[in-house]
């Protein structure tokens, strides 16, 4: 999941934890500390290299935007 830490990606992250989902997100910053479950890669979504490695070493099946730039 890109843009979990902001207003709208942070209220998807229960409901996907809470149904089974695996849940991984990116983070430019800090780690948030209160979202426990949730597996963070550190990436600059603008740098390509950035964004190949977040998806080589997670291989999604999914990907849900709510990052914006």
């Amino acid at each position: 999941m890109t843009g979990a830490t902001g207003f709208i990606g942070r209220q998807a992250l229960p409901f996907l934890l809470d149904n089974g989902y695996e849940v991984h997100a990116t983070h430019a910053g800090p780690v948030p500390t209160d979202t426990s479950g949730v597996k963070w890669h550190k990436a600059d979504l603008l740098d390509p290299n950035d964004t190949a490695r977040v998806f080589t070493d997670v291989r999604p099946t999914h990907l849900i935007h709510f990052a914006c730039m």
